[in-house]
């Protein structure tokens, strides 16, 4: 009987810890893939306000030939 309860309570024990590492690297999983997702994003608005940039310079200088 004694013998019965430590292997459950290992057994208990061996689950938990499984769930916290199967749960430690689903939270990891996601942090990166929510990273990369953020970093995607920041580089699609850079590219955005860059051609911004680009075509406010160019009708700057459309403006200034019909000056």
């Amino acid at each position: 009987m004694q013998k019965d309860f430590e292997i459950g309570r290992r057994n208990t024990y061996l689950t938990l810890g499984a769930g916290l590492i199967l749960l430690l690297g689903s939270s990891l999983y996601l942090s990166i893939g929510f990273y990369r997702n953020k970093q995607e994003l920041a580089k699609q608005q850079n590219l955005i306000l860059e051609e911004k940039v680009k075509a406010v310079e160019k009708e700057n200088q459309i403006s200034s030939l019909h000056r």
